[in-house]
């Protein structure tokens, strides 16, 4: 174990809460509009305002489909996960500012 990781209880088992600036937890994307400069990893829970700045995909596997007596190859490329920004707040310049 990382001497700086927290973990907490998840049910029966431990899991791996913060380590260093990083954390592992549920996403609200509404409450997430309060922090400012994050990075978001996650696959299912996707927002709805805005598309992932990077994708990262699972290695390409052939999948096999049997029909009409055939057997055909194809690749499969899975996403693996995808990473979003949070949404920049706007600052209010004020003439002082301006200099």
């Amino acid at each position: 174990m990382q001497a700086n990781a927290k973990y907490g209880p998840n049910g029966l088992l431990t899991t791996l809460k913060t380590i260093e600036n990083i954390e592992f937890r549920n996403i609200d994307w509404y409450e997430e509009k309060k922090s400012p400069d994050t990075l978001f990893i996650t696959l299912h829970n996707k927002p709805l305002d805005r598309n992932p700045i990077k994708v990262f995909n699972l290695p390409t596997i052939p999948a096999v489909l049997f029909y009409d007596n055939k057997i055909d190859r194809f690749p499969v490329t899975d996403a693996a996960y995808n990473v979003y920004e949070s949404k920049k707040i706007k600052k209010n310049v004020s003439e002082g500012d301006l200099d």
